[in-house]
């Protein structure tokens, strides 16, 4: 069941009442209709015990009289005597039309016959009316016959029907009570539960020095914010404990790559190397190359983490930086023929030179080892009167569209769209930097094929031409 706590609980409190207000009802109707025909039956038997020494003692004319004289009249059916043989013939009426035609089966016939007391209800005539029967034996003159008396069990099934119709709305008003009230105790129970929540889902795993509120009470609510705080102060941590190895390796791994590149350019400057080992230290230096640069970018995000991450701001044209970066790429491109260009406007903007560099040298990256040989890759850069825009655009197989918010998280590859995937940092070393830069980098969806990415800053930050 997916429904929400609250609601389970309140449909629990109310099957639970329901099951004791069906209970209750079902005892008291059939307790009162118990109770009201055990009663009738008293009755009948003290009317049928009277009528039976009656007709002993006179006969038939004083059958009558007694029967008449002690038998119910109240309601609208009246209560009637019948005396019936051994062979269920009728030999005598009074009262209700009803006794006209033998009341009893041959199987109560005989209980009877043997002295036995039979009760029984039967439904009779076209009306269908419900009677109430004793039957007790009756003898005179050594002939042995059975006295039935009879009487409406209509005010019985009225009584009782009334209580159930009763019982039934009072159940169906407690029920919606208690709907009502189990839904407000729920809620008010929850509430803490849902303040926790919307506290745990504000806390970001860029931040998280906040805590949940420990409520006042102390019980099973305050026990769950308490370890949910000591949570956080581990996974905290954890984080501070990572992002401390990533910062320190970083730093540690700087020297000894700048050393490796610089060892490979002076041994690759020499003419004495044979081809072999000049493509060996060739891909050797493409790899320190690489490794420098996931290094710098462990190190970027480290200062983003540790906050420590300047910006040195001054005017820069954004073309040039575009240009730079290009020229960065060439190589690569060439090697697929790959057509590498930069149109647009003349934008200067005061942005970090450096870092900014950074984030179009990433694109950059990113849409040459993702494109097809023969491909294009374009840097457009756009004024607008609110803002400036740049635009990366290549023609690889491009992003699906439920995977274009989380490739600007940490180490996120989607290999299975974009396959020349490098280690899942540059696209959050742009995301960092260009909203450092108070700026937004996104997805465009709108390509039937490739991938664009944009980049918006601010107004404030861009004036058309040089200074």
């Amino acid at each position: 069941m997916n429904a929400p706590i609250r609601v389970r609980l309140t449909v629990l409190y109310v099957l639970v009442l329901a099951a004791i207000v069906a209970a209750l009802t079902f005892f008291v109707v059939t307790r009162l209709r118990s109770d009201l025909t055990a009663e009738l039956d008293r009755g009948l038997r003290d009317s049928a015990a009277q009528i039976v020494l009656a007709y002993r003692a006179e006969g038939q004319e004083e059958f009558h009289d007694t029967a008449r004289t002690v038998l119910p009249t109240t309601g609208r059916e009246p209560a009637g005597a019948q005396l019936i043989d051994p062979l269920g013939r009728v030999l005598l009426t009074e009262g209700t039309p009803l006794t006209s035609v033998p009341l009893l089966d041959r199987r109560a016939l005989s209980r009877a016959l043997g002295g036995a007391s039979v009760a029984s209800s039967r439904r009779l005539g076209r009306r269908q009316q419900h009677l109430r029967l004793i039957a007790v034996p009756a003898q005179r003159r050594g002939q042995r016959d059975v006295l039935i008396v009879a009487a409406s069990l209509h005010e019985i099934d009225d009584a009782t029907h009334r209580t159930l119709v009763l019982l039934l709305l009072g159940g169906v008003g407690s029920l919606a009570l208690v709907a009502a009230g189990g839904w407000w105790i729920a809620r008010r129970a929850l509430r803490p539960v849902d303040r926790m929540t919307t506290r745990a889902d504000a806390i970001g795993i860029d931040d998280l020095s906040q805590r949940i509120v420990i409520p006042r009470v102390n019980d099973e609510l305050a026990h769950l914010a308490r370890t949910l705080n000591a949570m956080l102060e581990r996974l905290e941590d954890g984080v501070q404990a990572r992002e401390r190895l990533v910062a320190d390796a970083s730093h540690e791994l700087r020297a000894p790559l700048a050393a490796m590149r610089a060892e490979i350019d002076v041994t690759l400057a020499q003419d004495r190397l044979d081809g072999r080992a000049r493509e060996a230290l060739e891909l050797a230096g493409d790899d320190a190359v690489r490794l420098t640069r996931i290094v710098d970018n462990l190190l970027t995000l480290a200062r983003v983490d540790a906050g420590r991450l300047e910006l040195l701001v001054a005017p820069h044209d954004l073309s040039d930086l575009a240009e730079r970066a290009v020229r960065a790429q060439r190589a690569p491109a060439s090697e697929r023929e790959i057509d590498l260009a930069v149109d647009g406007d003349a934008v200067v903007v005061d942005v970090d030179g450096d870092r900014f560099g950074q984030v179009l040298a990433n694109l950059l990256d990113n849409a040459v080892r993702n494109s097809p040989q023969g491909g294009r890759v374009r840097v457009s850069i756009r004024r607008q009167a609110a803002s400036t825009h740049v635009t990366v655009t290549d023609e690889g197989p491009g992003i699906p569209s439920d995977a274009r918010e989380h490739v600007f998280e940490r180490f996120s590859r989607q290999n299975g769209a974009r396959p020349r995937g490098g280690a899942g940092l540059g696209l959050a070393i742009c995301k960092e930097i260009v909203n450092a830069h108070g700026g937004r980098i996104w997805i465009d969806g709108h390509l039937p094929r490739g991938t664009s990415v944009k980049i918006t800053l601010a107004a404030e930050q861009a004036s058309s031409g040089y200074p």
